[in-house]
């Protein structure tokens, strides 16, 4: 049967024409191209030359049989990982929590973030992946809370959250089912920053907003206002959403919407692009919407908070159009929360002028300018409408640019290569190691003097300034002991207490903290930020031994010289008789006695011999000791 087939394909092939070149031979040994007129006859040139024309026959690719065996085997292959992908979304969207049985395997495995949805899917595929882009954004259709559940993480955003970033507001007559319709993935990012009390479900939902934000970012290219005020919410409370945390990539991606969409500027004229339809008579608008000023100011505000304290390049920096925005919304005052705009960017501006000064190293400027920045906040202060104390963000927010100003002049290191070692400082580095303690302790005090729990509302940036300060406090505190001004300083020191500030901290922390994980077997972000301040302390109580130990044998070798003095002395030969005669310490000597020759003043050697090498220097203040951006 087999070679009867054979003989049969032999047959077909020798009756079918053979297949031939388009290129004649002539041609081909020219190299040039072979034009032919029509499929049969000589070609043009050959014509022309009046030469035979001939092709030889064209040769048919072997079929690889084993290439197409290894396509398809890849094929296959991928089909099985989209399977196996799409089941493991189905168990996460059916189920709302994992069962005690899988809870263990979980936490040893890493969840894997879902698959962003294509725009189309491959033909026998099957069933790729359980969510679009109608349902991704909405977290009770999911099945991850209940809707009961999200109306109430909606109103505590609505209440609680608001007033520590008010550049995004959701007025209290929006319902959840309208944000569903209109604005679902806004009402994502919401439910994922106000659901704190839940570290598994808050995991979940964060990494459901990752997959929202890669889906509309870079596969659908949704670039809008609810796009914009969904990546400020998930930046603003980052430190409660899983590692990584990429908090300077997704500020990128929302620092570009804003440009893209041309809020960072007065839309006052067109672009420079020519009209396609010359008809068009539309006007571009004269404004920005209020909630457009918002997002932008809420940009400047993320970028140069953390850009100031952890010393990273702005990439949004002030302009007069910010400011013209916070006016605009303290005008107008469409929420409660518009007040708190203006004086937040102004503290953030004059904390950025702050920086400025550290580079220059003549003493007079520096000692004007930060007189100049002390008087400016103080401004800023009296200039309120409302008590500083209904606003704990705004509070804390003015104690740190106290500190920072005062800390640039007198803890960086350029400001300490200037400290005169072997004599008293000036009295304006004095005043300013005062102020920043102050400062800092007052700090510390109106986060310790908050109800318990209402930190959990505080947003990545306060945790940040936060961090900054409970750093400053103890490092100021440590500098104002050294020999030089520990007189000066000593009665301030015993009053501010900085120690104990440190120590209820971390108890308030504690407090925070609970032993739940998440898939991941992560602990909770307080977590870590006790262990963080725990370092602080332990490095200021090993400095304050140190000064201990120091003071101590100060007094001693003071003693044991005073005691040498008056026995040496009450030996001193009379020079008229030669005969002895008592001396007590505190007497005035004789005139006629001969003055010992001894000095046991101390001398103060250079500043950083006494400083410890683990001291804390601002360049590696990110990496070590601040509730940093990044949360590595």
């Amino acid at each position: 049967m087999a070679s009867i087939q054979g003989s049969r394909r032999k047959d077909a092939k020798s009756a079918s024409p053979p297949v031939l070149l388009r290129t004649c031979l002539n041609c081909h040994r020219a190299k040039i191209r072979c034009d032919r007129s029509s499929e049969s006859g000589s070609c043009t040139r050959c014509a022309r030359l009046k030469k035979p024309c001939s092709s030889k026959p064209a040769r048919r690719r072997p079929n690889n049989s084993q290439r197409d065996l290894r396509i398809e085997a890849l094929e296959s292959h991928i089909q099985q990982l989209l399977g196996s992908t799409s089941s493991i979304e189905n168990k996460n969207v059916d189920s709302n929590g994992p069962s005690p049985d899988n809870a263990s395997s979980a936490r040893r495995q890493p969840s894997t973030p879902l698959v962003p949805d294509p725009i189309e899917t491959p033909a026998g595929a099957g069933q790729l992946l359980s969510l679009t882009p109608s349902t991704e954004s909405d977290a009770v259709a999911m099945g991850l809370l209940s809707t009961e559940a999200a109306r109430i993480l909606l109103q505590r955003f609505k209440t609680t959250l608001t007033p520590h970033f008010p550049f995004v507001v959701v007025a209290s007559e929006v319902s959840l089912e309208i944000l569903q319709d209109t604005r679902p993935f806004l009402l994502l990012c919401i439910i994922a920053a106000a659901s704190y009390d839940d570290v598994v479900l808050q995991r979940r939902l964060g990494r459901q907003v990752q997959h929202c934000i890669a889906g509309r970012m870079i596969y659908r290219n949704a670039i809008s206002l609810e796009t914009l005020q969904g990546l400020l919410i998930h930046i603003a409370w980052c430190q409660y959403h899983p590692r990584p945390r990429s908090y300077t990539q997704y500020l990128q991606l929302a620092i570009g919407i804003v440009v893209d969409l041309r809020f960072d500027r007065k839309p006052q004229s067109r672009p420079w692009k020519t009209r396609l339809n010359p008809t068009d008579t539309t006007q571009p608008k004269g404004y920005l919407e209020l909630d457009e000023q918002r997002a932008v100011v809420g940009c400047y505000y993320l970028c140069s908070t953390v850009s100031t304290v952890l010393q990273k390049t702005c990439t949004f920096p002030w302009t007069q159009h910010i400011e013209d925005c916070c006016r605009s919304l303290d005008h107008q005052k469409q929420y409660l929360t518009d007040k708190y705009i203006l004086p937040i960017v102004q503290i953030q501006h004059t904390m950025e002028q702050a920086d400025a000064s550290d580079h220059d190293e003549r003493e007079v400027l520096k000692s004007t300018h930060l007189t100049q920045l002390i008087l400016c906040l103080e401004t800023i202060k009296g200039a309120l409408l409302f008590p500083l104390a209904e606003s704990a963000m705004l509070t804390m927010h003015l104690h740190t640019g106290i500190v920072h100003a005062c800390h640039t002049n007198v803890c960086t290191d350029a400001a300490l290569n200037l400290l005169p070692t072997d004599e008293r400082w000036p009295q304006w580095r004095l005043d300013a190691l005062s102020t920043g303690l102050i400062a800092a302790k007052s700090s510390l005090s109106c986060f310790l003097s908050l109800p318990l729990g209402h930190e959990k509302s505080f947003n990545n940036s306060e945790w940040i300034q936060l961090g900054f300060v409970t750093t400053c406090a103890a490092r100021l505190a440590a500098l104002s002991s050294q020999k030089v001004i520990r007189q000066e300083t000593h009665h301030l020191r015993r009053f501010l207490g900085i120690s104990d500030g440190l120590k209820d901290t971390i108890r308030r922390l504690e407090s925070l903290s609970t032993s739940t994980a998440d898939d991941d077997g992560e602990r909770d972000v307080f977590y870590h930020y006790r262990q963080r301040v725990q370092r602080i302390q332990a490095w200021f109580q090993a400095q304050q031994e140190r000064v201990q130990r120091e003071s101590m044998q100060t007094v001693s070798d003071t003693a044991d010289a005073a005691a040498w003095n008056g026995s040496a002395r009450q030996q001193l030969p009379l020079a008229s008789s030669g005969a002895q005669r008592a001396w007590n310490p505190g007497q005035a000597l004789p005139q006629d006695s001969p003055v010992l020759p001894m000095d046991i003043a101390w001398r103060e050697g250079d500043l950083f011999d006494w400083l410890p090498d683990d001291l804390m220097d601002m360049e590696n203040f990110g990496q070590t000791f601040p509730f940093d951006a990044e949360g590595t």
